[in-house]
């Protein structure tokens, strides 16, 4: 059944994010639907495909039955084609810890700097069946940073992770030994970003649990 309220029909878009929010809000603005963010965690499988990531999602909060259909979720990423499509699904977790820095330190010498922004929802509607939908937005990776608010994620946002991953290091790790060079090229960075950062214990060596700042700078 599609939840309804007083003013018609509501659409609830699950995100800690309340621009991303904003965003449906005004796609949706002049229809008989009402945009309802649900701010809350959920399971987030580390996946090989946006795709699989979004769907994995979907269906957990399904079995859940934590939130009332129709609602949409989203997963997108940033791939840069002279990175073989890397950071990918690993664009959060990347601009966490490298940052755009980061990443124009692996573009360094190179010409070509075609890049997407892709994204999938996954649209769970009320008869609990789930549809995926896919957008790109195609550009190019600048020679500088330029702006502060990364490339697409919310700086602000109070839920920003203070912990490390280190399975993403380890996927990393693998495919780097496998011979993925881009793979061990952004370990590399990320490291040594971890080591000139807070995590990093100048005493004992070796880097602290985790930091008590969004910004990594606070070891705890």
């Amino acid at each position: 059944m599609t939840t309804m309220d007083d003013d018609g029909r509501v659409l609830n878009v699950v995100t800690s994010n309340e621009g991303k929010a904003r965003e449906f809000a005004a796609a949706l603005r002049g229809l008989d639907w009402r945009v309802q963010r649900v701010a809350m965690e959920y399971q987030e499988v580390q996946a090989d495909t946006l795709e699989d990531v979004a769907l994995d999602s979907a269906l957990h909060l399904i079995a859940q039955g934590s939130v009332a259909p129709p609602f949409v979720l989203e997963d997108a990423g940033l791939f840069i084609d002279a990175l073989e499509g890397f950071p990918g699904v690993y664009s959060a977790y990347v601009y966490r810890t490298v940052g755009c820095d980061g990443i124009l330190r692996l573009m360094e010498g190179r010409q070509a700097r075609d890049a997407r922004f892709e994204s999938r929802l996954a649209l769970v509607l009320p008869d609990g069946t789930v549809e995926m939908l896919a957008g790109t937005s195609q550009g190019t990776v600048p020679l500088e940073a330029r702006g502060s608010g990364g490339f697409g994620f919310d700086l602000t946002d109070p839920r920003r992770q203070t912990v490390p991953e280190p399975s993403t290091l380890l996927v990393l790790l693998r495919q780097a030994q496998t011979g993925t060079q881009r793979a061990g090229q952004m370990l590399e960075v990320t490291l040594e970003k971890m080591h000139s950062g807070g995590l990093w214990d100048p005493v004992g060596g070796g880097f602290h649990r985790y930091s008590v700042d969004r910004n990594w700078q606070i070891p705890h």
